[in-house]
């Protein structure tokens, strides 16, 4: 019931009892009104009540399809590493703490289309860094690497999924995660058709395996050949998963 003489309140006694849907379709009548009552003062154009409530109907549902709030559609993750597109290259990256030690070791691999290993990188250094800021490292490091020697377009995977996140943001920082990012973001910028994604750990295991073994072997190692033995196998691994 309509017990207040304030306007306002009275839509909002009507969303109480009825919804907001009510109010929305209670606006389109009135418009639908106030448009053929000026047709009828200049035209003397009568038009019969029922075609006014299914022009407002009618004009309720346009508003409303397009403003329904989209169906969640649950994406598959992956669960193995994929092969990148024709003649693009992926880079995978990954870090791995050693809290006792007081060490980071940070690892990534750069693979083509056919699941080639091109380069292979890992590094370590004292822990000094935040988990974020070190995963962003990895990351800068391995487009560098890539981008210097000629290996883009560059698909980017990473596990981290707010590191992703950072980079696909656009937004500048003036501290130490935002200034790295905004590096990565130019550089990837300067290689056309490259992009960062998402990737789960299961789908990252190389690139894990070189931070973890990095931590245990002090040093900057960049392979461009003679990878060692046990780095191939597991690539080999993820080649047994990868659809060519």
């Amino acid at each position: 019931m309509l017990y207040d003489s304030n306007f306002l309140g009275n839509l909002l006694t009507l969303q109480d009892a009825y919804g907001i849907e009510a109010i929305e379709l209670f606006a389109w009548h009135a418009w639908i009104l106030w448009f053929y009552k000026n047709a009828w003062v200049h035209n003397k154009r009568e038009i019969p009540v029922h075609v006014i409530a299914f022009q407002a109907q009618a004009k309720w549902n346009d508003f409303r399809l397009p403003n329904l709030p989209p169906t969640p559609i649950q994406a598959a993750q992956p669960q193995s590493w994929s092969c990148p597109h024709f003649q693009f290259f992926k880079l995978n990256t990954d870090a791995s703490l050693m809290v006792i030690g007081n060490k980071m070791g940070l690892g990534g691999v750069v693979r083509d289309y056919r699941g080639k290993v091109m380069v292979a990188f890992s590094y370590s250094h004292h822990l000094n860094y935040s988990a974020e800021v070190t995963e962003v490292m990895v990351v800068h490091k391995g487009i560098q690497i890539a981008r210097d020697n000629g290996l883009h377009p560059l698909i980017v995977e990473s596990d981290a999924s707010n590191v992703v996140s950072l980079i696909d943001n656009r937004s500048y920082s003036m501290a130490d995660i935002g200034i790295i990012t905004h590096e990565i973001q130019n550089m990837l910028s300067s290689m056309l058709g490259s992009a960062t994604s998402y990737s789960p750990t299961s789908c990252n295991k190389v690139a894990h395996v070189l931070a973890k073994w990095v931590v245990s072997n002090t040093g900057d190692f960049v392979l461009f050949e003679d990878f060692p033995r046990w780095l191939l196998c597991h690539c080999e691994e993820d080649l047994t998963c990868c659809a060519f």
